[in-house]
């Protein structure tokens, strides 16, 4: 394992993520490709497990090898980069803990997952464009600390599913589908809310609430 440049946890992430304050944890920890000028160079992952004594990653590329790809600890943050790793690969942390006793865990921030009943994390990359520069532009004028905020929070696995199909995700139409249906932000305002949140809004290993 190598450490990158510009991705590892510093003591400033451990500082605020110590004090509960730490704002961008998701740019932190899990699992983050890397791309040098016209290559990949591997996948950079990181974990908070304070109480771990070893922490490795398994997954598609060490052919789920416990001990192949060792992170280091930082604090209570255990990371380290796998040059072999790539995005599509399936990944688990295997956490070793102080009674000597190995457990593989999904990444608790992972940015996609496969479907249940399989339970790996998937390496992945964001690439949606946002398109909120005025809404940003406007809430810097303010202070978000002050003011008060109501958010409606709907379980995209779970919300509204139809009593003749119990078992069956509202989902399974994909987001744009079931935003559609939904129409979260007008019901949001009809019960109090201010805004409307999805929860669960990727791949998961549970639809479940």
């Amino acid at each position: 394992m190598t450490d990158p440049v510009g991705h590892e946890v510093t003591e400033l992430d451990l500082h605020l993520l110590d004090d509960g304050r730490h704002l961008d944890l998701h740019r932190r920890l899990g699992a983050h490709p890397l791309q040098g000028d016209d290559f990949d160079r591997g996948v950079h992952f990181s974990l908070w497990a304070p109480d771990a004594t070893a922490v490795s990653v398994v997954g598609d590329w060490n052919h789920w090898v416990e001990g192949a790809d060792p992170l280091a600890r930082t604090g209570g943050v255990w990371q380290g980069t796998s040059t072999h790793a790539h995005e599509g690969h399936r990944y688990k942390f295997a956490v070793t803990g102080r009674d000597d006793v190995t457990a593989q865990h999904a990444d608790p921030v992972a940015r996609r997952a496969e479907p249940a009943p399989d339970t790996a994390s998937i390496v992945h990359r964001l690439r949606h464009s946002w398109a909120d520069g005025g809404w940003m532009a406007d809430r810097s004028t303010t202070d978000p600390w002050r003011r008060p905020m109501s958010v409606y929070e709907v379980h995209v696995g779970s919300w509204r599913r139809d009593p003749a199909e119990p078992e069956t995700p509202a989902s399974g139409g994909g987001l744009q589908v079931l935003g559609e249906e939904l129409n979260v932000a007008p019901f949001a305002t009809i019960v109090g809310g201010a805004y409307g949140q999805f929860i669960n809004n990727r791949s998961d290993i549970t639809d479940a609430s």
